[in-house]
C-alpha cells in the first residue's frame, strides 16, 4: 500500500504514539478509583486518549486514500510572517489572561486573531463578544468552574 498523505499519516503515527506514553503515565501516576461506583482521576484521559487514538486511526487509514478527481495535497503556508504575527498574537492573549482575566484576555486575542484572518472589525468584536461571554457563561455559571480573574473582575 502506498501512503497518498504523507502529512497525515505523520501526525497519526505522532499522535498514537503520545496517546500511547500518557496512557502509560495515567494508569501509572493516577491512583484507581476507591469504590466501584467512583470513577476515578484515571477516568476522563483515558476517555479523551481512547477518542484521540480512535480519531488518529481513522485519520491513519484516510492517509492511504489516494487524492479524488480535483484534489490536490495541502501547501504550506507561504508566508511565515503572518504565521508568526498569528502565534505572537496568541501569546499576548495567553499572557493577558493572567493580568487583565480571561474574559477581557480572550476578547482581545480572538479580535486580533480574527483581524488578522482579515474579518472586518465590527463583525470580529461582535463575534468575539458572544464566543467569551458563552465561554463564561458556561464556565462559570452552568459548571461553576473559575475562569482566571484579573484586575479588573
Amino acid at each position: 500500500m502506498k501512503i497518498h498523505r504523507k502529512d497525515n499519516f505523520i501526525v497519526a503515527v505522532v499522535l498514537l504514539v503520545l496517546v500511547a506514553f500518557f496512557l502509560w503515565q495515567t494508569y501509572t501516576t493516577l491512583p484507581a478509583s476507591a469504590t466501584a461506583s467512583d470513577m476515578g482521576p484515571r477516568f476522563m484521559p483515558t476517555v479523551t486518549l481512547v477518542a484521540i487514538a480512535i480519531l488518529s486511526v481513522i485519520l491513519l487509514v484516510e492517509s492511504f486514500k489516494p487524492y479524488g478527481e480535483g484534489e490536490e495535497a495541502a501547501k504550506a503556508p507561504e508566508d511565515l510572517k503572518s504565521a508568526l504575527l498569528f502565534l505572537a498574537v496568541i501569546g499576548i492573549a495567553i499572557f493577558l489572561i493572567r493580568y487583565l482575566g480571561f474574559a477581557v484576555g480572550a476578547f482581545i486575542g480572538e479580535c486580533g486573531c480574527l483581524m488578522l484572518m482579515h474579518w472586518k472589525p465590527l463583525k470580529s468584536i461582535l463575534f468575539s463578544l458572544v464566543t467569551v461571554a458563552g465561554i463564561v457563561l458556561l464556565f462559570q455559571f452552568l459548571l461553576n468552574v473559575p475562569l482566571p480573574t484579573g484586575m479588573f473582575f
